[in-house]
């Protein structure tokens, strides 16, 4: 019965509170106040009633009532007296008392047959006695009776063996050898859709997210390797080049998409086309006129081929109606799929191997021709030869095109002999070797071995001049000798002096030179007493290097300071002191050591000055013609743009530009300066990258204008190769049309080069190409003849002519095999077993045709036929129409839904439009209509089984902006939530009914169950319930597919009469059918069919209770291994289902490589608080990437995600037991708080 609450005692929060007593039991009240002689108001379940006694009415205070009736609002009963003393020591065990205790504290009738329950259950059920008290303190909570068989259920399904490993058993009975047969999961977002997104998103780690998460989620291998290979040139700092990998990836996918769409439009096209030629021609009296209209046709042409001609030469021979009888014989095979191909290859094989040869013909360019054979050919046939050639084509032309890109950067590098007239650019490449000198003779002081050092030792030599890089090379040689010995300190040591030496040379050559340009002007200058400082500084540091102690050295020095500029002479002096403060100490070799490293910093110092006196000093004294001045002031724009780009900060290369901007023309010169003094600012404030950029591009643009012509000709060349804007034919083409370049001996050599490459990939295509070809032919001509002897064999009621025609078949393609299968053959045809011979030759022959590669590389419509020719060709047509029925219906009803949906919301606008606040009332009833509708829609309607996932996001967001809309009606914001309704409104107005293929295939394979035993129809479920699509609707279809509905569904079914969903076959049905059966693998099942109906006890609704709680065990795949993933509800109960937007979800995951994974989610009113739950202590950091995936999607469908929080299960303490990582149950339903 249902009682409503007493009006006056009954708070306005609660208005609609109703409580269900059942006669019978006994519950315990509460008496507030007496109403009558024999009525009271009492509180039963929370709940303020009328309530009328048997007897007196009992004084106010706590009683326990038994319900006997009702009489309108009015609830009748009887007081119950308590047990007694006496009876309660009949509970012989503490455990049973408690077990007492607790059904009693539910209010639960205690019987004979009750206690005899908990009794035997706490003697003999399994577990720990904390296990089946909570399992029996659960129980009561939910209200179960407390029988014997639901007690074990119950006990089952909380602390019994995982279902995973229960249903495992099961599988493994009736298969040993089973596996998962991977499913095709519909894709949550297209390759179009990415494609869109990608182009949209600016930030490069984002993209490769996306980009990385649709090809894991649609098993797309090639996505996935250009993931890959962009984080690889991500890391190496080129974001454009992995952008363009990736982007170069889908647009590759999505163009293979839509030929594979064009061709199965196409497919479906011809079948048209021949049914519509056939109806003709059985139309058609005259044979003549139905042969014109069959050869009229190049469909029909291309179809039957041979069959064709067979009917033209009947005809010819003076038999008509043979002929027209054979052409519709042929017509007849190719729509049964019966007949054996004779083409000596297989068609879609030949016809791609003709349209590669076409392709290679006649494609303006080899790069053009490998792009089509890309998109077009390989996808579509297997030809490995034509897969390597590919990639050799590829190699080569990679590195023609690098040394072609090195030829022309090469252009105008001023890398040939200097004029003698131009000193000053003799002194600035003199000044680079210098820099470059002293920046290896650091890394190879610093480096761990001279091996590591190698290459760069070797690049130096190449700048060098003969005598210095021979000296170079010698020291090298020997160092590498000495690290082989085991010496590597000497040996650094000895090349780090040979390139300090090479580095002294080289600064004598910078002095050398200016002195020959100021000799003939000034004989004494600036030049001669910097180079004596400098030979001073070398000379004291030398001493300093071979001097036991710096005390000996100190006079020196100090002779040295006097003669230095005030800032290098403070340094040194308080060098020495330091050196020898050290040394009192017994620090000496320290000592030595800081003394030496300062006279090396100061020796630099003077290089520096040396080299800038030397370069003023030829500046003004040496005459430049325009050519020579223009060269230099490009070099040295080169070199400082150079090390811009290398240079952590503007401020460290500040110097550098000042200086060059003094040796350029004023305009030139004041670009410079504005854009260093923007720079500087822009550092300023903390943009460094950008002030670099900036600088660095005002100094290619001022390298640009100084270049001539021809070297800015190579450059942009350069530049398109590099960047894939053009190819390297075209590349070709240009460079052989300018002379100039073409003189260039460097770009001539590498043009030849890349001539005679380009010459060659076409070659090498065709080749490969004609192998395929070639091993195709030969491929089919051996398919073909073991095809015509198993027919032979089949047919040729003679067993010895069947032998011999088929020797005869198989005579270019005998193995010993074959031989040996005739041999016995005949043994056995002479015995008189013919039946035994044939059957030897056919599995010989079979055997060889398993080996053999499948003939066409098939197409997803092949894939498609043959998921649907594998139901059994009895059953086929039946289901096929099911399916047709089903989808009709579907449709009908999304239509109709839709209608009144749309009508409902204009209604809505309408109302609000011209009644304003006074619609309220009528615009919130009927937002609450079109809610409902909708959510039934996405949860129980036929037409969600066929949607795609697209569709029902699209849904499930308008579900949440209509629930958006009527709290905005609420608060009155009626503006507002008219805005929602007409988004909502044009979004149903677009939306159209479109199937998905994956979904119509797991319907057919739905329906294809019937058709099996039990026990297949069980593991191909198994199969499909582990696997379910990341969809709410698959979710819930995966809840049906277990069986956690069975009971209601069968009765649904056998009520309506309906062949839905709800009549499908269930794994609990399934398991049900195979206990009956008594056979291997029964115990096993009715051992999970005791934990299903644990769980399905347990969400048993909590009638009267403003909570209800549920809890589900669901068995998926994660790593190739099944684990359950248990859910645990809490949310509040409106009497009819659950509210979604309060409530709070656990989900409980075991991983492999996790451990334990905890999933806490609350929600509030759509706002969603994520707790995360693990021990590893890199785990928050593992999973912010998918929380930023996970938040947008959720935010998609009308969440919005709040706190999000990582922490771990359990205290130190907790963690040294071994108590489950479970929820536990509560009074207010299950804590999570672990």
């Amino acid at each position: 019965m249902e009682i409503h609450g007493y009006g006056y005692y009954r708070p306005k929060s609660s208005s609609s509170t109703t409580v269900t007593l059942k006669a019978g039991d006994v519950y315990e009240a509460v008496v507030k106040e007496q109403v009558g002689e024999k009525e009271a108001i009492v509180q039963l379940r929370g709940v303020d009633i009328r309530f009328r006694f048997e007897g007196d009415v009992p004084p106010s205070g706590r009683v326990k009532v038994q319900v006997t009736g009702s009489d309108g609002d009015i609830v009748e009963g009887k007081i119950v007296t308590p047990h007694s003393t006496s009876a309660s020591e009949t509970f012989e065990t503490p455990e049973l008392r408690q077990a007492v205790t607790m059904v009693a504290q539910k209010q639960l009738p205690l019987t004979r047959e009750t206690i005899e329950s908990l009794r035997t259950f706490l003697a003999e059920g399994k577990g720990t006695v904390e296990q089946k008290l909570e399992t029996i303190q659960i129980a009561a909570s939910k209200k179960l009776d407390m029988t014997m068989k639901q007690l074990q259920a119950v006990h089952e399904a909380l602390h019994g063996k995982p279902l995973s490993e229960s249903l495992h058993d099961i599988v493994r009975a009736i298969d040993e050898h089973f596996s998962f047969t991977p499913i095709a999961k519909q894709q949550s977002q297209t390759i179009s859709e990415l494609r869109a997104q990608l182009q949209g998103e600016r930030n490069i780690d984002r993209a490769i997210e996306s980009a990385k998460q649709f090809a894991e989620e649609n098993g797309h291998d090639e996505i996935a390797k250009a993931v890959r290979e962009a984080n690889i040139l991500k890391e190496r700092g080129h974001e454009t080049f992995a952008r363009s990998r990736i982007m170069q990836a889908v647009a590759m996918a999505e163009t293979n998409e839509k030929i594979d769409h064009g061709q199965m439009e196409r497919a479906t096209t011809q079948e048209k086309q021949l049914q519509m030629v056939r109806q003709q021609i059985e139309r058609e009296p005259i044979v003549a006129k139905a042969l014109t209209i069959a050869k009229g046709s190049e469909v029909v042409r291309q179809t039957l081929g041979p069959a064709l001609r067979e009917v033209e030469q009947l005809y010819r021979s003076g038999q008509p109606l043979s002929a027209k009888e054979r052409l519709l014989e042929a017509f007849a095979s190719v729509e049964e799929k019966d007949n054996v191909p004779t083409q000596p290859a297989s068609t879609i094989q030949k016809q791609m191997v003709d349209e590669a040869k076409r392709i290679v013909r006649n494609a303006r360019s080899i790069e053009d021709a490998v792009r089509q054979l890309k998109e077009k050919v390989l996808p579509r046939i297997e030809a490995n030869e034509l897969h390597e050639a590919i990639e050799r084509v590829e190699q080569l032309g990679e590195k023609a095109k690098t040394d072609l890109i090195q030829a022309l950067r090469a252009v105008g590098a001023m890398k040939e002999t200097l004029r003698p007239n131009a000193p000053i650019a003799k002194v600035v490449t003199q000044e680079a070797q210098l820099k470059q000198v002293a920046d290896l003779r650091k890394q190879v002081e610093s480096a761990p071995t001279v091996k590591a050092v190698e290459p760069q030792v070797r690049e130096l030599a190449r700048t060098l001049p003969a005598e210095q890089a021979e000296k170079v090379i010698r020291a090298l040689e020997q160092s590498k000798q000495q690290e082989a010995m085991g010496r590597s300190v000497e040996a650094r040591q000895q090349l780090s002096q040979t390139l300090r030496a090479v580095e002294e040379e080289v600064v004598a050559d910078v002095v050398r030179t200016a002195k020959e340009a100021v000799r003939a002007n000034n004989p004494a200058t600036k030049v001669d007493v910097q180079e004596a400082q400098l030979k001073q500084v070398a000379e004291v540091r030398k001493q300093v290097e071979s001097t036991p102690t710096v005390k000996a050295i100190e006079p020196q020095v100090k002779e040295l300071a006097r003669t230095l500029p005030a800032e290098q002479a403070e340094k040194v002096v308080r060098a020495i002191e330091q050196s020898k403060q050290q040394e009192t100490m017994g620090r000496s070799i320290e000592a030595r050591q800081q003394l030496m490293q300062a006279l090396r910093a100061v020796e630099e110092e003077v290089v520096s000055d040396v080299v800038r006196t030397a370069k003023e000093a030829v500046r003004a004294n040496t005459p430049a013609t325009a050519v020579e001045t223009k060269e230099a002031q490009l070099k040295q724009v080169v070199e400082v743009r150079k090390q811009a780009e290398s240079t952590p900060t503007v401020k460290a290369i500040e110097p550098q530009v000042r200086e060059l901007a003094r040796t350029l023309p004023a305009e030139q010169a004041e670009k410079v300066v504005r854009a260093l003094s923007q720079a500087k600012l822009f550092e300023t404030v903390g943009r460094g990258a950008e002030a670099r950029d900036q600088l660095v591009q005002t100094l290619r643009s001022i390298e640009q204008q100084l270049a001539p012509e021809y070297v800015k000709r190579a450059h942009v060349i350069a530049d398109r190769l590099q960047q894939q804007t053009m190819t390297l034919t075209e590349a070709v083409r240009q460079l052989q049309a300018d002379h100039t370049l073409t003189k260039q001996p460097s770009v001539f050599e590498a043009m030849q080069q890349a001539t005679q490459t380009l010459q060659s990939a076409r070659q090498q295509l065709m080749t490969s190409l004609l192998t395929a070809e070639r091993a195709e032919q030969q491929e089919s001509d051996v398919r073909t003849a073991v095809m015509q002897a198993i027919k032979t064999i089949q047919k040729e009621p003679n067993v010895k002519e069947a032998l011999q025609m088929a020797r005869a078949h198989l005579a270019q393609h005998m193995e010993p095999l074959l031989h040996d299968a005739f041999a016995r053959a005949d043994e056995l045809a002479k015995n008189g077993r013919e039946m035994a011979a044939r059957q030897t030759v056919v599995q010989a022959l079979q055997q060889i045709e398993t080996t053999l590669p499948t003939s066409d590389a098939s197409s997803p419509a092949d894939a498609a036929y043959e998921s649907l020719a594998a139901l059994g060709l009895q059953s086929k047509d039946m289901i096929v129409q099911t399916v047709t029925k089903r989808m009709a219906e579907a449709t009908k009803q999304f239509q109709q839904a839709k209608r009144d949906m749309m009508r409902n919301l204009d209604a809505i606008d309408h109302l609000i439009t011209q009644y304003k606040q006074a619609a309220r009332p009528q615009a919130k009833q009927l937002l609450e209509t079109t809610i409902k509708q909708l959510d039934q829609t996405i949860l129980k309607s036929d037409a969600m089984l066929f949607a795609d996932m697209t569709m029902e996001k699209k849904l499930l967001q308008a579900s949440s902006q209509l629930a958006e809309a009527k709290k905005l009606l609420d608060k009155g914001q009626l503006a507002e939530a008219q805005k929602i309704v007409k988004q909502v409104k044009s979004t149903l107005e677009q939306m159209q009914f479109k199937p998905a293929d994956v979904k119509v295939k797991h319907f057919v394979q739905a329906q294809s169950l019937k058709q099996q035993t039990p026990e297949q129809a069980l593991l191909t479920q198994w199969n499909e319930i582990v696997q379910p699509e990341p969809s709410a609707r698959h979710m819930l279809q995966t809840i049906h597919r277990l069986g956690f509905m069975h009971e209601a569904d069968i009765a649904n079914s056998l009520v309506f009469h309906s062949e839905s969903e709800q009549s499908e076959e269930t794994m609990k049905g399934l398991l049900m059918k195979l206990a009956q059966t008594g056979g291997e693998g029964s115990k096993q099942a009715e051992q999970a069919l005791t934990h299903m109906t644990g769980q399905q006890l347990l969400n048993k609704n909590d009638q009267g209770s403003a909570m209800q709680t549920l809890f589900f065990t669901i068995p998926l795949l994660l790593q190739k291994k099944v684990k359950d993933v248990k859910v645990y509800v809490n949310a509040r109960n409106d009497g009819k289902r659950v509210d979604w937007e309060n409530c709070s979800l656990y989900f409980l995951l075991e991983t492999k490589k996790l451990g334990d994974v905890g999933v806490l989610l609350s929600a509030n009113e759509r706002t969603l608080s994520v707790t995360f739950r693990n021990d590893r202590e890199d785990f928050a950091e593992r999973m912010r990437p998918l929380v930023e995936t996970a938040t947008k999607r959720l935010e998609e469908i009308g969440y919005r995600v709040g706190n999000v929080q990582f922490t771990t299960f359990a205290t130190k303490e907790e963690k040294q037991t071994n108590e489950p990582k479970r929820a536990t149950w509560t009074e207010k339903g299950y804590d999570f708080t672990i």
